[in-house]
């Protein structure tokens, strides 16, 4: 608690994040604020429950063409802009299920909650924190 002190009267936090609105910027190396770095392991167990939950669907999912598959993507993502070239990722992925199957999964998260949705979009928008925490 006083190391929380500290850091608030001095504005200066001991994790290079430690605020959700910049987790899009993480790279490897970083330190995440321990309550930050919970929700994303948080997020992997969501996604986790819901592969299990939705195993037949997804099953289906990746019998479709590959203009099925897209278009279930696009019509999954109802609450974030992901980048071009994440989408692009995406596109190139279409065929690996361990990793399609996790991004539809996060697409699927009910993130209407602000940060559940920054937490979303920055794990959508950043490979690294994607590879790292859910795939």
């Amino acid at each position: 608690m006083a190391e929380y002190r500290k850091e608030r009267e001095t504005g200066v936090s001991k994790y290079t994040i430690s605020d959700i609105d910049y987790l899009i910027l993480w790279k490897p190396g970083d330190t995440l604020d321990p309550e930050i770095e919970e929700r994303l392991w948080n997020l992997k167990a969501i996604t986790a429950e819901i592969i299990e939950k939705h195993k037949d669907t997804l099953n289906q999912f990746n019998k479709e063409s590959e203009y099925d598959k897209m278009q279930r993507l696009i019509l999954a993502n109802r609450h974030f802009l992901i980048r071009k070239d994440f989408w692009d990722y995406y596109i190139e992925n279409l065929n690996e299920p361990d990793v399609i199957n996790k991004v539809l999964s996060v697409l699927y998260v009910k993130a209407d909650e602000i940060n559940m949705n920054k937490l979303c979009k920055s794990v959508l928008n950043n490979r690294s924190l994607l590879k790292h925490f859910i795939l």
